[in-house]
């Protein structure tokens, strides 16, 4: 009895995160809204989710490090993804030389703002804060306060496409990698118990041990499915495993890692140690810039578009749009922080992958299921007669009655009509709308 309850303790915050998401999905279903647990809906997750996991890695670090945030990232984010909207649409640049022209960004301003906290000792709050406000007034003179938008395919498919491209072998390939990651879970996990038993280390108890695998093993099984029914792999979700993984590793298994930590948990301690505790400090935001411009390069892929209002409240769970409820949303931060506590002690092992696991699982109720009917495959028809040939944010007036079609698509994201010369017009996506969304919406329109 005494090991359930320690079971039951040790893994309290992600059985109460389970009984959360099954109550949502019985109102759901109880509803006819749908299913959270959708393959399409999963899908849409992984993609939501991806620039909040990137920034919530490099802000934990941050918060062990010197238990201090960054204020700036959503700034930094705008700014980066400013410099790959002018490079690769209005310059048509080589888009690996754009992408390592923001990489290079990133890391400057990080190095920037480390030097001030880490070297001149000016407090983190006040350093970002102030990044904050200048980089996105740099993103404003680099877009003009314009919306840069399409981005070349050939770049959108590093991070929108899937794997394998036919759609026809993604159930088979996926449930194969599925099962090959299964069985390598197993054969990492069993090895590292047997080699801490070998050299006398404490290990967990034994029941606890299992009930982990088979908790890991029922997600791994159950995303598998979903994404096989969907579309195949998101390549988004091979960046975020690789990211995830090297600085678990990072963290757990390496000289600097542990460094950290002590850095963390007492610098006066740790510089007496010998540990060059400002440079520490200082590589912990470089990373935190160099993080906030692989987001950045994720996010104008996923919008399709770089705007100068990028990244505001990406803080937030959100993705820097406004909440259909207006309630304050969970900060990147609070994310960070629900894996360990500020001060750096009692910081648990495997924190990186237990802060992917928290927040994906947080951000899950933030993403709207897709709506039935809507078809992702579908080609962009024309409809009816113009009655506006052109606007910056869509509006469609019929029988005196108003629809506003970006309430289907994302909230705050302008679209226009295309006025084709004919009396006829055509929905087309700006700023990063799904224009099949808006083929959905279209077609609700009566005419």
């Amino acid at each position: 009895m005494s090991q359930i309850f320690d079971i039951l303790k040790r893994n309290s915050l992600l059985i109460a995160l389970v009984v959360v998401m099954v109550l949502f999905e019985i109102t759901i279903r109880a509803t006819n809204h749908g299913s959270m647990f959708s393959p399409s809906n999963f899908t849409n997750i992984i993609s939501q989710n991806s620039y909040v996991i990137i920034l919530a890695v490099g802000m934990l670090f941050c918060i062990i490090g010197c238990g201090n945030v960054d204020l700036s990232v959503g700034s930094i984010v705008a700014l980066v993804g400013a410099i790959a909207g002018v490079m690769m649409v209005n310059w048509e640049s080589n888009i690996y030389l754009a992408i390592a022209t923001c990489l290079i960004v990133g890391v400057l301003i990080g190095a920037w703002q480390g030097f001030w906290i880490a070297y001149v000792r000016i407090p983190a709050f006040i350093v970002t804060l102030a990044g904050m406000m200048l980089f996105r007034g740099m993103a404003l003179l680099v877009l003009d306060g314009l919306t840069i938008s399409p981005f070349p395919p050939e770049y959108l498919r590093y991070f929108t496409s899937f794997i394998p491209k036919s759609r026809a072998d993604a159930f088979g390939l996926t449930l194969i990698i599925t099962l090959i990651l299964c069985a390598g879970y197993i054969i990492a996990v069993l090895y590292s118990r047997f080699n801490k038993i070998k050299k006398h280390y404490e290990v967990e108890p034994f029941t606890s041990f299992i009930f982990k695998i088979v908790i890991v093993l029922v997600a791994l099984l159950g995303s598998g499915l979903l994404l096989a029914n969907n579309k195949g792999i998101p390549v988004i979700l091979i960046l975020l495993a690789a990211i995830v993984m090297f600085y678990s590793f990072v963290a757990n298994n390496t000289v600097s890692g542990r460094r950290l930590y002590a850095l963390g948990g007492n610098e006066k301690a740790a510089k007496l140690s010998g540990v060059n505790t400002n440079f520490m400090l200082f590589l912990t935001y470089v990373n935190m810039g160099f993080l906030s411009a692989v987001a950045a390069l994720v996010c104008v892929a996923r919008f399709n578009s770089a705007a100068p209002t990028a990244g505001n409240g990406y803080d937030s769970a959100n993705g820097g749009y406004p909440a259909p409820d207006k309630s304050k949303p969970e900060e990147i931060t609070a994310k960070a922080v629900h894996t360990l506590d500020l001060t750096g002690e009692n910081i648990p092992e495997g924190t990186v992958i237990s802060l992917f696991s928290k927040s994906s699982g947080i951000n899950f109720f933030s993403v709207t299921w897709t709506p039935a009917g809507y078809d992702p495959d579908a080609t962009i028809p024309s409809y009816g007669k113009a009655v506006e040939t052109q606007t910056d944010f869509m509006t469609y007036f019929t029988d005196k009655e108003k629809f506003d079609v970006t309430q289907a698509v994302e909230p705050t994201v302008p679209v226009i009509i295309k006025y084709n010369g004919d009396d006829e017009v055509t929905f087309v996506g700006k700023g990063g709308s799904n224009p099949k969304a808006i083929q959905w919406a279209g077609e609700r329109i009566k005419l």
